[in-house]
């Protein structure tokens, strides 16, 4: 009868996996990198003037958009803000 009622430490620990999720999306940086952010942490989406033909200086080339965290750091993004919305959306 030892066990008889008791949780199986093993079985706890297998399973702890499947109790904690994170949802993640993928995002891409101009020099070709995959970032993986957690949408829970994007405050801010800003469209690059890259397309205007005033780019900013202080954005690397082939940025279209700048993403704001709540860590105040800033990832510049080759996905429109219209495509990160949508990611967003669609978790």
């Amino acid at each position: 009868m030892g066990n008889l009622g008791r949780a199986d430490p093993r079985m706890t620990l297998m399973l702890l996996p499947l109790l904690i999720t994170v949802e993640i999306i993928v995002l891409h940086l101009p020099a070709g990198y995959e970032i993986r952010v957690n949408p829970a942490q994007i405050v801010t989406l800003r469209e690059t003037s890259e397309g205007s033909g005033h780019a900013n200086r202080l954005l690397v080339q082939g940025a279209n958009c700048v993403v704001g965290l709540t860590s105040t750091r800033f990832i510049a993004v080759t996905e429109s803000c219209a495509d990160v919305q949508r990611l967003l959306e669609a978790r």
